[in-house]
């Protein structure tokens, strides 16, 4: 089975996603730097409101589908690295300081064989630029967009209700991602990176 680390995984929009993946059984490594919620979800509590949220972390638990840490060497062994860490406002414009920060530390333990998925808002062109910087040390790892659009505290039922959008840096890539999306949702769709940009900032201003 398929192993995947979520980055930033630990927040609304992380660990719904994980207990997803990890209710089909996929092996999931949630990595986050807040070490107190780490500590409560290793104990079963659940951080946060989300609709039947804690039940799944149990189910997920028991059948050692999900683990929880702030140790980034797991990617090593990681088919998918999915990051979810935030990207302020600064000036009118999404801060991509997390994502370098986390980026910088992935650069440590990649290789070419991953897939890489972003779901933080981006500024449009960012994806291009995020490949760019990945892309002058891993030549053959594959980078997606795919961003959410869940609400805080339904996200378990949204995230497999709401069309899935799909960008990525190849054809091949993009292949492999609408599988992996289609394990949990009902409906995906492939675009360019633009696109799914522009498409996740039109989401956030209707919401």
């Amino acid at each position: 089975m398929k192993k995947i680390c979520i980055i930033g995984g630990a927040g609304h929009i992380g660990l719904p996603l994980a207990l997803k993946f990890s209710e089909k059984n996929f092996v999931v490594d949630v990595i986050d730097k807040n070490k107190k919620i780490i500590e409560k979800l290793n104990n079963s509590i659940f951080p946060f409101k989300e609709n039947g949220g804690e039940k799944l972390l149990k189910k997920c638990q028991k059948k050692k589908k999900i683990f929880f840490h702030d140790d980034y060497k797991k990617v090593r062994s990681a088919d998918f690295i999915i990051i979810t860490v935030g990207t302020p406002l600064i000036n009118n414009r999404p801060s991509l300081k997390q994502i370098n920060d986390v980026i910088a530390k992935l650069l440590l333990y990649l290789n070419d064989k991953q897939s890489i998925i972003l779901r933080s808002t981006i500024f449009p062109g960012a994806t291009k630029k995020i490949y760019n910087k990945i892309n002058k040390f891993y030549k053959k790892i594959g980078l997606s967009y795919c961003p959410e659009r869940v609400a805080q505290g339904k996200s378990l039922d949204e995230i497999k209700k709401l069309k899935q959008i799909v960008s990525s840096n190849s054809k091949s890539e993009e292949k492999k991602i609408l599988r992996l999306f289609k394990k949990i949702c009902n409906d995906v769709s492939a675009c360019s990176f633009e696109e799914a940009e522009f498409i996740k900032l039109f989401s956030n201003a209707w919401r």
